[in-house]
């Protein structure tokens, strides 16, 4: 219940996590989830096509991660990749902000 409280994650995703999907580290743990209700990738598959690793938008993703793990302001990343709004930006931040950032970290548990 716990893990399902400070992951936020749906039902269905707490019930199909297994203990080789827990990733232990000194910063905390990483919990990857196999399935979830908006994989766009299993759409993909569902529709025939290739589902690829590495996606057109991985390198952009990967500079705006960065660029925000070293704290670069958003407005300054933004004027980098030509985002408009702070919203579309965050959707490119990947997980490299997991432990820094986390809202699990000051639930007190």
């Amino acid at each position: 219940m716990l893990c399902g409280f400070a992951g936020g994650f749906r039902r269905s995703e707490l019930a199909g996590i297994k203990i080789s999907d827990l990733n232990f580290s000194a910063s905390g743990v990483v919990v990857t989830v196999r399935r979830s209700k908006t994989d766009q990738e299993r759409v993909v598959a569902r529709a025939g096509m290739k589902v690829n690793a590495i996606c057109g938008h991985s390198l952009r993703a990967g500079c705006v991660t960065q660029a925000a793990m070293n704290g670069v302001r958003e407005f300054v990343i933004m004027r980098q990749t030509g985002h408009r709004t702070e919203a579309t930006l965050r959707r490119y931040i990947r997980t490299g902000e997991i432990f820094r950032e986390n809202a699990a970290a000051r639930l007190g548990i």
